[in-house]
């Protein structure tokens, strides 16, 4: 699953869920907007090690012991080599 994709089902999640009370849904929704307008919609002038860091995979990346699994990363994160 890439970010555009992770992107999609998270709004797909949120519009079928029912939090206890408009407060908690409000909020929810704002963090979530703030995160996606910032590290998923603003992907495109991030580097890949900000990538890395903005969705935890800094240490996954630095642990793969061949390319292959570099490579997964990089799907992820949709950035080319």
């Amino acid at each position: 699953m890439n970010t555009v994709e992770l992107k999609s089902l998270v709004e797909r999640y949120l519009g079928n869920i029912w939090l206890k009370n408009n407060f908690d849904s409000l909020h929810f929704y704002s963090e979530w907007s703030k995160f996606r307008d910032f590290a998923i919609d603003g992907m495109g002038g991030m580097t890949m090690n900000e990538r890395l860091y903005h969705f935890g995979l800094f240490e996954e990346y630095e642990k793969a012991s061949n390319e292959k699994e570099k490579e997964k990363c990089h799907t992820k994160l949709m950035a080319s080599k």
